[in-house]
């Protein structure tokens, strides 16, 4: 299995108190705007 298509992951960075939304492809997109729309 790859990396970084493992599977849908929720977590919270703590450090930028964020909440970052992994999901398979690689939609890096995804997790940029979430943490846009979090700042």
């Amino acid at each position: 299995m790859n990396h970084e298509g493992e599977a849908c992951r929720l977590y919270v960075d703590s450090a930028d108190k964020w909440i970052v939304l992994q999901l398979p492809c690689g939609a890096s997109w995804w997790t940029y705007s979430i943490r846009r729309r979090m700042c």
